[in-house]
C-alpha cells in the first residue's frame, strides 16, 4: 500500500510540474514556458527571454527565473508585438539582441544601468516609440540602426558611459527633437542622426557640440555652473529639511515641495538656465526665510529670559497675544498647548534645575 501511495504521489507531482511547464524543441534549442515567458539556458546556464505570452500593457522582466539570472533577449523575441507598450528590465538583464523589439508597439524605453550590449537593430521601426533614456552604466555603443525609423520618437537621453553612436542609429527618425549627447562620447558617425528639428544638448567642450557645429545641427550647450549651483543649493536644502526639527514650521512649509520641484529641474537635462537660475532662487529664499527655534523663546529675540517665562504666563491668563510663531516656541513641554506647566518648566530651565 505505501509503495502505491509513492508512485501516486509520483505521478501526481510530474502531472502538476506539467500544467505549470511546457517544453518543446524548435532549432535545436529547448524552451520552456513559465508564467507567461518562453525561454532557454544559454551555454552558462542563464536565461534568455524568447516570447512573452502575457497580456500586459507593460512587461516586467524578472532577475531570475527558476534561480537563474534572466540576462538577454534573442533575436526577435518581441519582434511586431502589439501590446507591449513599456518593459522593465530585470537587474540581471545584459544583452538586447538584433531585431528584439523592431516594429514593436512600444512608447518608452529606459535602458537600465545593467544593459551591456543593445544589438543592430534592436528597437528599429518602433514607429510610437516617443522617449528613450539610457541610464549611466555598462553600455558603451548605440550600434547601428539600432532606433532607425522610430518615426515618433521625440527625445533621447544618453547615459554618461555611452562612448559612440554608429551609422544610422537614429536615421529616419524625422521627429527626433532633442537628444542629450555627454561628454564621454567620442564617436559619432555623420550618418547617425536624420531629422531636421534635432537639437543635441551637450557642454560646451564636448564632441556633441562640436559635431553639432560641423554639421550644421542646432545645439544648446548645458552651463556647468548652473547645473552645480543648483546641485549645491539642493544639498543645503537636504541638510535642513534633515535637521527640520530645529526650525519652525511656519518658515520651512514650503521648503520640501521646492525641493522636490527643484530635483525634478536639476533631473531634466533639458533644463535651460532660466529654469536652473529659478530653482536655485526658490530654493535660497525658502532657506533664508527658515528660523531657529530656541524653546521657550517666547519674544523670539534669541534668547531665554525671566521675561519669556513672564510674557507666556500672561499668555495663559489671556493677558496677552501671541502669533503663531511665539505661541509653538511657547510650548515648553511639546504638548501641543501653552500653559501654566510650560512657565515652571522655564523656570525651571532658567534655573538650570533641568
Amino acid at each position: 500500500m505505501n509503495k502505491i501511495k509513492k508512485i501516486s504521489a509520483v505521478i501526481m507531482a510530474v502531472a502538476v510540474l506539467v500544467t505549470v511547464l511546457s517544453c518543446f524543441t524548435a532549432s535545436a534549442d529547448t524552451y520552456i514556458v513559465l508564467d507567461d515567458y518562453k525561454f532557454k539556458y544559454n551555454s552558462d546556464g542563464d536565461v534568455v527571454i524568447a516570447d512573452y505570452y502575457g497580456t500586459d500593457t507593460t512587461m516586467r522582466i524578472p532577475d531570475t527565473i527558476l534561480d537563474r539570472a534572466v540576462v538577454s533577449i534573442e533575436p526577435y523575441a518581441f519582434s511586431d508585438n502589439t501590446t507591449i507598450e513599456y518593459v522593465e528590465f530585470g537587474a540581471n538583464m545584459k544583452t538586447l539582441s538584433s531585431f528584439c523589439f523592431s516594429n514593436s508597439a512600444l512608447k518608452e524605453v529606459t535602458l537600465p544601468s545593467s544593459i551591456e550590449q543593445v544589438v543592430m537593430c534592436a528597437f528599429q521601426n518602433c514607429k510610437q516609440l516617443k522617449k528613450v533614456t539610457i541610464e549611466d552604466g555598462s553600455l558603451t555603443t548605440i550600434t547601428r540602426n539600432t532606433f532607425y525609423g522610430c518615426t515618433s520618437l521625440s527625445s533621447v537621453d544618453l547615459g554618461a558611459s555611452v562612448t559612440a553612436i554608429e551609422k544610422y542609429a537614429f536615421g529616419n527618425c524625422p521627429n527626433l527633437q532633442k537628444i542629450y549627447i555627454p561628454n564621454s562620447v567620442t564617436s559619432i558617425d555623420s550618418t547617425a542622426f536624420y531629422s531636421d528639428s534635432v537639437t543635441i544638448y551637450g557642454y560646451s567642450d564636448s564632441n556633441a557640440i562640436q559635431f553639432a557645429t560641423d554639421n550644421g545641427i542646432d545645439n544648446v550647450i548645458i552651463d556647468r555652473k548652473e547645473r552645480a549651483g543648483l546641485k549645491t543649493a539642493m544639498d543645503n536644502a537636504k541638510a535642513l529639511l534633515d535637521n527640520s526639527f530645529k526650525y519652525i514650521p511656519d518658515t520651512i512649509s514650503g521648503l520640501s515641495v521646492e525641493y522636490n520641484n527643484a530635483m525634478a529641474v536639476y533631473e531634466d537635462i533639458y533644463a535651460d538656465n532660466a529654469q536652473l537660475s529659478d530653482a536655485v532662487s526658490s530654493l535660497n529664499m525658502l532657506m533664508e526665510q527658515a528660523v531657529e527655534y530656541i524653546v521657550g523663546d517666547a519674544d523670539l529675540n534669541g534668547e531665554l529670559s525671566v521675561l519669556d517665562a513672564t510674557r507666556i504666563q500672561l499668555y495663559c491668563v489671556k493677558a496677552f497675544t501671541m502669533n503663531d510663531t511665539a505661541e509653538y516656541v511657547s510650548d515648553v513641554d511639546k504638548d501641543g498647548t501653552v500653559s501654566i506647566n510650560d512657565v515652571t518648566r522655564l523656570q525651571m530651565i532658567l534655573a538650570k534645575l533641568i
